[in-house]
């Protein structure tokens, strides 16, 4: 089980997305159970405050994997990963 830590906004500003694409996003993750994208609450990710959610980092990683692949960005994996580090560094000061 993935530890969720990671805030939708934060995660939104680290892919450079609006919080409002990345929620466009999730919604096509839970709109069809028979695609191969697939948010798992609990592992993916949890619920929030206000119907926000908090992610995993396999939760993000799957988001990074959606967008490359269905809207040919790239790399965000890259830039996620940058952003993690950074993260990481950040908290541990």
């Amino acid at each position: 089980m993935g530890k969720c830590n990671i805030t939708d906004k934060e995660l939104a500003e680290a892919l450079e997305i609006s919080l409002k694409h990345l929620m466009t996003i999730c919604q096509d993750f839970d709109a069809d159970p028979n695609d191969d994208w697939e948010l798992t609450l609990g592992i993916h990710f949890q619920w929030g405050v206000y119907g926000s959610r908090v992610f995993s980092a396999e939760g993000a990683v799957a988001i990074c994997n959606y967008l490359e692949r269905n809207y040919q960005e790239r790399p965000l994996l890259q830039r996620w990963k940058r952003w993690l580090l950074q993260r990481i560094v950040s908290l541990k000061d």
